[in-house]
Protein backbone atom coordinates (compact mmCIF):
# COMPACT_ATOMS: atom_id res chain seq x y z
CA UNK A 1 0.00 0.00 0.00
CA UNK A 2 1.26 3.51 -0.77
CA UNK A 3 2.42 5.09 2.43
CA UNK A 4 0.87 8.34 3.72
CA UNK A 5 4.29 9.99 3.50
CA UNK A 6 4.48 9.39 -0.25
CA UNK A 7 0.98 10.73 -0.83
CA UNK A 8 1.47 13.77 1.44
CA UNK A 9 4.74 14.62 -0.30
CA UNK A 10 2.90 14.84 -3.61
CA UNK A 11 0.00 16.98 -2.42
CA UNK A 12 1.67 20.42 -2.38
CA UNK A 13 3.03 20.15 -5.93
CA UNK A 14 -0.22 18.64 -7.23
CA UNK A 15 -2.29 21.39 -5.61
CA UNK A 16 -0.04 24.07 -7.12
CA UNK A 17 -0.30 22.27 -10.45
CA UNK A 18 -4.06 22.47 -10.47
CA UNK A 19 -4.14 26.13 -9.52
CA UNK A 20 -1.49 27.03 -12.09
CA UNK A 21 -3.38 25.12 -14.76
CA UNK A 22 -6.53 27.14 -14.16
CA UNK A 23 -8.49 24.10 -13.01
CA UNK A 24 -9.92 25.66 -9.86
CA UNK A 25 -13.43 24.96 -11.08
CA UNK A 26 -12.66 21.28 -11.55
CA UNK A 27 -10.57 20.51 -8.47
CA UNK A 28 -9.51 23.38 -6.20
CA UNK A 29 -12.96 24.97 -6.05
CA UNK A 30 -15.44 22.68 -7.83
CA UNK A 31 -18.69 23.94 -9.31
CA UNK A 32 -20.59 22.37 -6.43
CA UNK A 33 -18.61 24.35 -3.79
CA UNK A 34 -20.48 26.98 -1.84
CA UNK A 35 -19.09 30.48 -2.54
CA UNK A 36 -19.24 31.13 1.20
CA UNK A 37 -17.24 28.02 2.05
CA UNK A 38 -14.85 27.21 -0.84
CA UNK A 39 -11.74 26.43 1.21
CA UNK A 40 -13.39 23.77 3.36
CA UNK A 41 -14.54 21.86 0.30
CA UNK A 42 -11.24 22.53 -1.44
CA UNK A 43 -9.36 20.94 1.44
CA UNK A 44 -11.78 18.01 1.60
CA UNK A 45 -11.56 17.33 -2.13
CA UNK A 46 -7.76 17.52 -2.14
CA UNK A 47 -7.56 15.22 0.88
CA UNK A 48 -9.96 12.58 -0.41
CA UNK A 49 -8.47 12.26 -3.90
CA UNK A 50 -5.24 11.11 -2.23
CA UNK A 51 -6.59 9.23 0.78
CA UNK A 52 -5.80 5.52 0.66
CA UNK A 53 -8.43 2.86 1.23
CA UNK A 54 -8.03 1.07 4.58
CA UNK A 55 -7.85 -2.33 2.85
CA UNK A 56 -8.88 -4.09 -0.35
CA UNK A 57 -12.53 -3.57 -1.24
CA UNK A 58 -15.04 -0.85 -2.15
CA UNK A 59 -15.61 2.35 -0.16
CA UNK A 60 -17.48 5.65 -0.34
CA UNK A 61 -17.39 9.07 1.33
CA UNK A 62 -19.70 12.07 1.15
CA UNK A 63 -18.75 15.64 2.02
CA UNK A 64 -17.71 16.51 4.71
CA UNK A 65 -16.91 12.97 5.95
CA UNK A 66 -13.19 12.16 5.65
CA UNK A 67 -13.44 8.47 6.51
CA UNK A 68 -14.01 5.77 3.90
CA UNK A 69 -17.21 3.79 4.58
CA UNK A 70 -17.43 0.24 3.16
CA UNK A 71 -19.93 -0.41 0.37
CA UNK A 72 -20.80 -3.63 -1.43
CA UNK A 73 -18.64 -4.42 -4.44
CA UNK A 74 -20.37 -6.02 -7.44
CA UNK A 75 -19.31 -8.97 -9.52
CA UNK A 76 -20.36 -9.24 -13.16
CA UNK A 77 -19.34 -11.14 -16.26
CA UNK A 78 -16.70 -9.00 -18.02
CA UNK A 79 -18.34 -9.53 -21.39
CA UNK A 80 -18.50 -5.82 -22.17
CA UNK A 81 -15.12 -4.21 -21.75
CA UNK A 82 -12.68 -1.63 -23.03
CA UNK A 83 -10.24 -3.19 -25.44
CA UNK A 84 -6.59 -2.97 -26.33
CA UNK A 85 -5.64 -0.96 -29.40
CA UNK A 86 -5.65 -2.71 -32.75
CA UNK A 87 -3.02 -1.62 -35.26
CA UNK A 88 -5.67 -1.94 -37.98
CA UNK A 89 -8.24 0.14 -36.09
CA UNK A 90 -8.73 3.90 -35.73
CA UNK A 91 -6.54 6.08 -33.51
CA UNK A 92 -7.89 7.12 -30.13
CA UNK A 93 -8.38 10.70 -31.26
CA UNK A 94 -9.05 11.92 -34.78
CA UNK A 95 -6.00 12.07 -37.01
CA UNK A 96 -3.49 10.59 -34.56
CA UNK A 97 -2.98 8.46 -31.48
CA UNK A 98 -3.46 9.77 -27.98
CA UNK A 99 -0.86 11.64 -25.92
CA UNK A 100 0.81 9.81 -23.05
CA UNK A 101 2.67 11.14 -20.00
CA UNK A 102 6.00 9.32 -19.58
CA UNK A 103 7.84 9.54 -16.27
CA UNK A 104 11.47 9.06 -15.31
CA UNK A 105 10.70 6.47 -12.61
CA UNK A 106 7.74 4.19 -11.91
CA UNK A 107 4.39 5.93 -11.54
CA UNK A 108 2.95 5.78 -8.04
CA UNK A 109 -0.26 7.62 -8.82
CA UNK A 110 -1.89 9.47 -11.69
CA UNK A 111 -5.14 11.37 -11.96
CA UNK A 112 -6.95 13.22 -14.69
CA UNK A 113 -9.52 15.98 -15.06
CA UNK A 114 -11.30 17.71 -17.93
CA UNK A 115 -12.22 21.30 -18.65
CA UNK A 116 -14.95 21.52 -21.31
CA UNK A 117 -16.75 24.08 -23.45
CA UNK A 118 -19.44 23.74 -26.08
CA UNK A 119 -20.30 20.20 -25.00
CA UNK A 120 -24.01 19.44 -25.25
CA UNK A 121 -24.23 15.81 -26.38
CA UNK A 122 -22.32 12.60 -27.09
CA UNK A 123 -23.25 9.35 -28.82
CA UNK A 124 -21.41 6.04 -28.72
CA UNK A 125 -21.11 4.50 -32.19
CA UNK A 126 -19.67 1.13 -33.29
CA UNK A 127 -16.34 0.73 -35.03
CA UNK A 128 -15.90 -3.05 -34.87
CA UNK A 129 -18.19 -6.03 -35.32
CA UNK A 130 -17.60 -9.52 -33.97
CA UNK A 131 -19.46 -12.40 -35.57
CA UNK A 132 -21.79 -9.85 -37.10
CA UNK A 133 -22.55 -8.07 -33.82
CA UNK A 134 -21.66 -4.40 -33.35
CA UNK A 135 -19.29 -4.02 -30.41
CA UNK A 136 -19.54 -1.58 -27.52
CA UNK A 137 -22.26 0.07 -25.45
CA UNK A 138 -23.89 2.30 -28.03
CA UNK A 139 -26.27 5.25 -28.10
CA UNK A 140 -26.65 8.71 -26.54
CA UNK A 141 -24.59 9.46 -23.41
CA UNK A 142 -22.63 6.19 -23.62
CA UNK A 143 -18.98 6.82 -22.87
CA UNK A 144 -16.05 5.79 -20.69
CA UNK A 145 -13.22 7.65 -18.97
CA UNK A 146 -10.00 5.66 -19.00
CA UNK A 147 -6.63 5.95 -17.28
CA UNK A 148 -4.35 3.37 -18.90
CA UNK A 149 -0.82 2.11 -18.30
CA UNK A 150 1.93 1.28 -20.78
CA UNK A 151 1.60 -2.09 -22.47
CA UNK A 152 4.96 -3.42 -23.66
CA UNK A 153 6.50 -4.72 -20.43
CA UNK A 154 6.42 -8.16 -18.89
CA UNK A 155 6.09 -9.12 -15.22
CA UNK A 156 5.81 -12.28 -13.17
CA UNK A 157 2.12 -12.42 -14.17
CA UNK A 158 3.23 -13.66 -17.59
CA UNK A 159 4.73 -16.76 -16.00
CA UNK A 160 7.76 -16.61 -18.26
CA UNK A 161 5.71 -16.89 -21.49
CA UNK A 162 7.66 -15.56 -24.45
CA UNK A 163 6.10 -12.42 -25.93
CA UNK A 164 3.59 -11.93 -23.11
CA UNK A 165 3.22 -8.41 -21.72
CA UNK A 166 0.86 -6.74 -19.28
CA UNK A 167 -1.56 -3.81 -19.43
CA UNK A 168 -3.89 -2.32 -16.82
CA UNK A 169 -6.82 0.07 -17.10
CA UNK A 170 -8.56 2.22 -14.50
CA UNK A 171 -12.02 2.77 -15.96
CA UNK A 172 -15.20 4.71 -15.31
CA UNK A 173 -18.10 3.47 -17.45
CA UNK A 174 -21.36 5.37 -17.19
CA UNK A 175 -23.19 2.16 -18.13
CA UNK A 176 -22.24 -1.50 -17.66
CA UNK A 177 -25.16 -3.66 -18.88
CA UNK A 178 -24.15 -6.97 -17.28
CA UNK A 179 -24.30 -5.39 -13.80
CA UNK A 180 -26.91 -3.42 -11.87
CA UNK A 181 -27.96 -0.06 -13.29
CA UNK A 182 -25.78 3.00 -12.81
CA UNK A 183 -22.17 3.96 -13.39
CA UNK A 184 -19.36 1.53 -12.59
CA UNK A 185 -15.66 2.00 -11.85
CA UNK A 186 -13.25 -0.91 -12.11
CA UNK A 187 -9.77 -2.03 -13.00
CA UNK A 188 -9.26 -4.25 -16.00
CA UNK A 189 -6.19 -6.47 -16.29
CA UNK A 190 -4.70 -7.80 -19.53
CA UNK A 191 -2.20 -10.50 -20.43
CA UNK A 192 -1.41 -9.41 -23.98
CA UNK A 193 -0.12 -11.92 -26.53
CA UNK A 194 -0.53 -14.70 -23.99
CA UNK A 195 -1.45 -17.25 -26.63
CA UNK A 196 -4.10 -19.93 -26.39
CA UNK A 197 -5.73 -21.34 -23.25
CA UNK A 198 -6.09 -18.40 -20.88
CA UNK A 199 -5.38 -19.03 -17.18
CA UNK A 200 -8.28 -20.02 -14.95
CA UNK A 201 -10.52 -17.02 -14.26
CA UNK A 202 -9.38 -15.09 -17.34
CA UNK A 203 -11.41 -14.49 -20.52
CA UNK A 204 -9.99 -14.76 -24.03
CA UNK A 205 -10.17 -11.59 -26.13
CA UNK A 206 -12.03 -11.63 -29.45
CA UNK A 207 -8.73 -12.25 -31.20
CA UNK A 208 -8.16 -15.24 -28.93
CA UNK A 209 -4.53 -14.30 -28.37
CA UNK A 210 -4.87 -12.16 -25.23
CA UNK A 211 -6.63 -12.63 -21.89
CA UNK A 212 -8.41 -10.21 -19.59
CA UNK A 213 -10.27 -10.08 -16.31
CA UNK A 214 -11.92 -7.40 -14.21
CA UNK A 215 -11.56 -6.39 -10.63
CA UNK A 216 -14.78 -6.14 -8.67
CA UNK A 217 -17.10 -3.39 -9.91
CA UNK A 218 -17.52 -0.28 -7.76
CA UNK A 219 -21.04 1.22 -8.04
CA UNK A 220 -20.73 4.98 -8.61
CA UNK A 221 -22.86 7.80 -10.02
CA UNK A 222 -24.08 7.91 -13.59
CA UNK A 223 -22.59 11.17 -14.86
CA UNK A 224 -24.28 12.92 -17.82
CA UNK A 225 -21.74 13.79 -20.49
CA UNK A 226 -22.55 17.48 -19.98
CA UNK A 227 -21.07 17.10 -16.48
CA UNK A 228 -17.76 15.67 -17.73
CA UNK A 229 -15.83 18.59 -16.24
CA UNK A 230 -17.09 17.70 -12.76
CA UNK A 231 -15.48 14.27 -12.44
CA UNK A 232 -11.99 13.09 -11.49
CA UNK A 233 -10.42 9.67 -11.99
CA UNK A 234 -7.25 8.52 -10.20
CA UNK A 235 -5.23 5.32 -10.38
CA UNK A 236 -2.42 4.27 -8.06
CA UNK A 237 -0.22 1.19 -7.78
CA UNK A 238 2.12 -0.17 -5.11
CA UNK A 239 4.45 -3.14 -5.45
CA UNK A 240 3.48 -5.86 -2.94
CA UNK A 241 0.59 -3.61 -1.92
CA UNK A 242 -2.71 -2.36 -3.31
CA UNK A 243 -3.73 -0.86 -6.62
CA UNK A 244 -6.53 1.66 -6.20
CA UNK A 245 -9.03 3.52 -8.36
CA UNK A 246 -10.56 6.70 -6.95
CA UNK A 247 -13.57 8.35 -8.61
CA UNK A 248 -15.00 11.73 -7.64
CA UNK A 249 -18.18 13.50 -8.72
CA UNK A 250 -19.92 16.35 -6.93
CA UNK A 251 -20.00 15.81 -3.17
CA UNK A 252 -19.18 12.11 -3.51
CA UNK A 253 -15.99 10.07 -3.56
CA UNK A 254 -15.56 6.35 -4.18
CA UNK A 255 -12.48 4.12 -4.00
CA UNK A 256 -11.81 0.54 -5.11
CA UNK A 257 -8.64 -1.28 -4.01
CA UNK A 258 -7.26 -4.68 -5.00
CA UNK A 259 -3.94 -6.50 -4.76
CA UNK A 260 -1.23 -5.30 -7.15
CA UNK A 261 -0.11 -8.91 -7.48
CA UNK A 262 -2.71 -9.56 -10.23
CA UNK A 263 -0.31 -8.02 -12.77
CA UNK A 264 2.43 -6.47 -10.61
CA UNK A 265 1.85 -3.37 -12.74
CA UNK A 266 3.58 -1.12 -10.18
CA UNK A 267 6.93 -2.62 -11.17
CA UNK A 268 6.67 -1.46 -14.80
CA UNK A 269 4.25 1.50 -14.91
CA UNK A 270 6.00 4.52 -16.44
CA UNK A 271 3.45 5.83 -18.98
CA UNK A 272 -0.13 6.96 -18.47
CA UNK A 273 -2.93 7.75 -20.93
CA UNK A 274 -6.12 9.59 -19.89
CA UNK A 275 -9.12 10.49 -22.02
CA UNK A 276 -12.88 10.31 -22.58
CA UNK A 277 -13.74 7.66 -25.18
CA UNK A 278 -16.33 5.20 -26.40
CA UNK A 279 -17.76 2.76 -23.88
CA UNK A 280 -16.24 -0.66 -24.55
CA UNK A 281 -15.76 -2.88 -27.57
CA UNK A 282 -13.60 -0.44 -29.54
CA UNK A 283 -16.52 2.00 -29.91
CA UNK A 284 -16.16 5.73 -30.60
CA UNK A 285 -17.55 8.66 -28.63
CA UNK A 286 -19.00 11.18 -31.09
CA UNK A 287 -19.30 14.66 -29.57
CA UNK A 288 -21.46 17.47 -30.93
CA UNK A 289 -19.76 19.97 -33.20
CA UNK A 290 -18.07 22.82 -31.37
CA UNK A 291 -16.91 20.66 -28.46
CA UNK A 292 -13.57 21.49 -26.84
CA UNK A 293 -12.07 19.35 -24.08
CA UNK A 294 -8.87 20.23 -22.25
CA UNK A 295 -7.25 17.14 -20.76
CA UNK A 296 -4.99 17.45 -17.71
CA UNK A 297 -3.13 14.39 -16.45
CA UNK A 298 -1.14 14.69 -13.23
CA UNK A 299 1.46 11.99 -12.55
CA UNK A 300 3.65 11.32 -9.52
CA UNK A 301 6.76 9.15 -9.61
CA UNK A 302 8.58 10.60 -6.61
CA UNK A 303 11.48 12.02 -8.63
CA UNK A 304 10.52 15.70 -8.80
CA UNK A 305 11.05 15.50 -12.56
CA UNK A 306 8.48 16.71 -15.08
CA UNK A 307 6.87 14.05 -17.28
CA UNK A 308 7.28 13.99 -21.04
CA UNK A 309 4.50 14.28 -23.61
CA UNK A 310 4.69 11.30 -25.95
CA UNK A 311 2.54 11.58 -29.08
CA UNK A 312 0.74 8.69 -30.80
CA UNK A 313 1.38 6.32 -27.91
CA UNK A 314 -2.09 5.58 -26.54
CA UNK A 315 -2.99 1.98 -25.81
CA UNK A 316 -6.78 1.73 -25.75
CA UNK A 317 -9.00 0.55 -28.59
CA UNK A 318 -11.79 3.04 -27.88
CA UNK A 319 -11.75 6.46 -29.55
CA UNK A 320 -13.44 9.86 -29.87
CA UNK A 321 -13.98 12.34 -32.71
CA UNK A 322 -11.88 15.17 -31.26
CA UNK A 323 -8.65 16.43 -32.84
CA UNK A 324 -5.75 17.00 -30.43
CA UNK A 325 -3.70 20.17 -30.32
CA UNK A 326 -0.18 20.55 -28.97
CA UNK A 327 0.70 18.89 -25.66
CA UNK A 328 2.68 20.66 -22.97
CA UNK A 329 4.49 19.17 -19.98
CA UNK A 330 5.06 21.04 -16.74
CA UNK A 331 8.31 21.92 -15.06
CA UNK A 332 9.43 19.78 -12.10
CA UNK A 333 7.12 21.58 -9.64
CA UNK A 334 4.10 20.72 -11.77
CA UNK A 335 4.13 17.01 -12.73
CA UNK A 336 1.52 16.96 -15.46
CA UNK A 337 0.77 17.08 -19.14
CA UNK A 338 -2.09 19.02 -20.68
CA UNK A 339 -3.55 19.36 -24.14
CA UNK A 340 -6.77 20.47 -25.82
CA UNK A 341 -8.83 18.36 -28.22
CA UNK A 342 -11.66 19.81 -30.27
CA UNK A 343 -13.92 19.33 -33.26
CA UNK A 344 -14.51 23.05 -33.96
Amino acid sequence: MKTPAIRESLLPSIHRTLLAAGLAAAIAAPAWASPADPMTRDNWHTLMIHKSAPRAGCFHASYPNTEWEPVDCEQATPGVHPVHSDSNGPPEVEGSGDYVAQTKDKIELAFGTFSVSGLTSETGVPVYTYKGVEQGILGPDQYSVQLNTNNLETTSACGGRSGCHVWQQFVYANNYPTASSGGKAFMQYWLLDWGSSCPHGWTASNSGNSCYQNSALLPVATVPITQLGELTLEGSASTHGLDSLTFAYGNEFWILSAQDSVLDIASVWNKAEFNVLGNAGGSEAIFNGGTTVTVTLVVGDGTGTAPTCVANDGTTGESNNLWPGACSASDPLFPMITYTESND
